[in-house]
């Protein structure tokens, strides 16, 4: 987790780190990611959902019920379920879809498998930018 958090990368490369850890990071990161001052809390969803962690969705789901989280987060937490369990993503978001904000454009974007949710960061290119 030092590494994550300490990691001065680009914003695409940020969640290496912790893909470079794998499953050992899991539980600790689905732990750390229920702080709201997490940081880098945006790329630990992020990597929760790139790695497809199942045992992540029912912070994910609390995370997006939750009105007093930032409706960036909820829109996150709603893609990285959507790269977990397209279906279930897909019904949470017809919830979702006429929010005016982040989360209602995310819950757009999932209604409409938007090009940007298919993409995943693999191994290999982690492991090829942290051990240049």
């Amino acid at each position: 987790m030092a590494e994550f958090y300490s990691n001065p990368g680009a914003e695409d490369t940020l969640m290496d780190p912790l893909i470079v850890a794998g499953p050992a990071v899991y539980p600790l990161v689905i732990e750390a990611m229920s702080d709201p001052d997490m940081p880098k809390r945006r790329y630990a969803i992020g990597f929760l959902g790139n790695e497809e962690v199942t045992d992540a969705v029912p912070a994910l789901l609390a995370m997006i019920d939750d009105e007093n989280e930032l409706p960036y987060f909820r829109g996150d937490a709603l893609e990285a379920i959507y790269k977990i369990d397209e279906s279930k993503a897909k019904r949470l978001a017809e919830r979702y879809r006429d929010a005016a904000d982040m989360l209602g454009r995310s819950a757009e974007d999932v209604l409409n498998d938007a090009d940007y949710l298919q993409e995943r960061r693999s191994l290999e290119k982690a492991l090829r930018r942290w051990h240049d």
